[in-house]
């Protein structure tokens, strides 16, 4: 598997619309070191990774993964490590609502998959 860990980083940025002065500025680094790594000049070390995963607010684990630190996993996977990633920063009172809307969000797909095919494709519109 080829891991392009500085594309990867890259596409990231981008996202948040970060330069690579924003990157070092939080992850304490210097420019010239961010510039070094997304260049593929240098891998970046297991601390730093953890500064990147904490300054995007992604779960080290996706970091580490991108680096080629750890084993790929299922998409599936991925999405249930940043869930709870996301959902552990939340207070008790968010963390209650997001339960709420996914209680709604599966008891909704439960009761349109009992509906037969005909109206089930009339509700998803």
């Amino acid at each position: 598997m080829n891991i392009d860990f500085p594309s990867i980083l890259q596409g990231w940025l981008d996202e948040e619309g970060w330069t690579q002065a924003e990157l070092a500025r939080r992850t304490n680094r210097t420019t010239g070191a961010i510039s070094l790594i997304l260049n593929g000049q240098r891998k970046p070390s297991a601390e730093l990774l953890k500064d990147i995963a904490e300054a995007l607010m992604r779960p080290r684990e996706v970091v580490f993964r991108a680096a080629g630190h750890l084993s790929p996993v299922s998409p599936s996977e991925e999405y249930k490590e940043e869930l709870l990633y996301l959902f552990e920063s939340l207070n008790l009172d968010e963390k209650r609502e997001v339960l709420e809307l996914m209680r709604f969000k599966a008891e909704r797909k439960m009761h349109t998959s009992r509906m037969s095919p005909a109206r089930n494709a009339f509700v998803e519109k």
